[in-house]
Parts: structure tokens; sequence; C-alpha cells
């Protein structure tokens, strides 16, 4: 089963939790803030004292003290950063030490590689975005963070994007050529708000669409069904997803 609640308006909708089948896994830690008081309460909250896998986008300061904050309380067993500049490809050894110190290991994640992180197997394309492509148990998830309208266009036609049929995204306007490349069969708007045009234009290609603020968690069935299941009065906190 797989629920997904909806991020609170303080917490970026660049930062995604995943848990499944007893692992879990974080992209994006968020600032020392947002660690602090969204994301570590979070995970509290949903009894995960441990990540199996943490991807680290783009790590700036800001971004280095919200991962210190989750390091100093979870061990995570694989840690993994995209060497976003030429200045910040070696790791903070802050952090580095806060990952020897739980038995976790540090690897690179170049753009376009994939690896596997348990039964998963995730891609970064965009570190900015930031983009990434999962396949969970045979599915194809799209993870898409903020894109502006040309950057939506140019990747409209890009010619490896990858197949999805389940589209996660902030809610933000998308465009029309991105979403009928894409084709999703699912959609899942995890915002405080979402926008009625990429709204319309979803429901008329049939997509099933979900969106968080509205309602709730939303569970991810073993036929492979999706299903919302917490009622509005119980969203808290960042993008979630669980089994």
């Amino acid at each position: 089963m797989m629920p997904v609640t909806p991020s609170l308006p303080q917490l970026s909708p660049l930062s995604w939790l995943l848990a499944y089948f007893c692992r879990a896994a974080l992209v994006n830690s968020g600032d020392a803030n947002t660690a602090r008081f969204t994301v570590l309460p979070f995970l509290q909250q949903q009894g995960i004292n441990q990540l199996d896998w943490a991807i680290a986008t783009n790590l700036q300061s800001t971004t280095y003290a919200g991962w210190l904050e989750i390091l100093q309380r979870l061990p995570v067993k694989t840690f993994y950063e995209h060497p976003y500049t030429q200045k910040n490809a070696t790791i903070n050894p802050a952090i580095q030490n806060a990952i020897q110190r739980c038995r976790g290991s540090y690897q690179l994640l170049n753009t376009g590689q994939m690896v596997s992180a348990g039964s998963t197997g995730v891609q970064l394309i965009d570190a900015e975005a930031p983009m990434l492509h999962l396949q969970i148990h045979g599915q194809a998830w799209l993870l898409l963070g903020n894109l502006k309208p040309n950057e939506q266009k140019k990747l409209a036609v890009t010619e490896h994007l990858p197949h999805a049929q389940v589209l996660w995204w902030s809610g933000e306007s998308l465009a029309t050529d991105l979403l009928q490349r894409l084709k999703p069969e699912v959609a899942i708007a995890s915002s405080p708000t979402l926008n009625p045009n990429t709204a319309s234009r979803l429901r008329q290609a049939k997509t099933q669409l979900f969106w968080t603020q509205k309602d709730g968690a939303i569970q991810w069935t073993p036929s492979g069904k999706f299903e919302a299941t917490i009622e509005a009065t119980e969203k808290k906190y960042l993008p979630f997803l669980n089994s």
C-alpha cells in the first residue's frame, strides 16, 4: 500500500519521502528548519527510524544543514549525492562523518545514471528541477519538480524522456505538449494548490487525478489501483509514499 500525504505550505515541493515494503527513502532534505520541524517529526510519526537510501540533488549551504539534522538523528544506509557543481562535487566532511558513524555508504549519482535502491530502480534525469524516474515493482513513476514553461517544452521533445505510468508533481502548470508526451495513467499533485488548467487537461485525457490537499492520503493497492484513504483533517507534513 502506498499512501501519499500533502506538503505543508512552508515545505518545498522538491522533497519526497518514499516508504515501501519496510524500506524508506528521502529525496532532498530541505533546509535545517524544514528537516527539524517537518521531516523528522513526520518520520517519527510514521515509525521510521532509518533511511535505506537518500538522494541529495543540489547540496548547498542551506541543504547541507538540513541533511545534518537528518543524519544526526537517523542512520542512512546509502547516501547519493549529485555533483551539482565542481565547487560542491566533494561531500561536506560533516556529512561524510555522519554517514560513516552510522556505517552507511556514500556514492555519487550523476545525471542519467540508474542505480538500484533495494527493489527500486532510480534514475536522476535532472538535478536542478529535480526530476527522477523510478521503477517500483514494475511500474514507472516520474517525480517532477518545478520547471519553467520553456523547460517543459524542451523536455516534451527530448528523445529519451522516460514513459511514466504515474506522474507525481508539485501541482503547478504543466505544458500541454509535455502532458501529451507523458500520457500518465495516474497523476498525483502534492501541493496546497493545483493548477486548474492542468487538472482539466488531465481529466480530459482520462488520467486518474489525485490532489493531496483535497483527497488526503492516497493508497496504492496490491492490485495496482489508487485510492484516497485519509480524511482531509489528517493531511500533514510532506509528500509521502508508503506501502
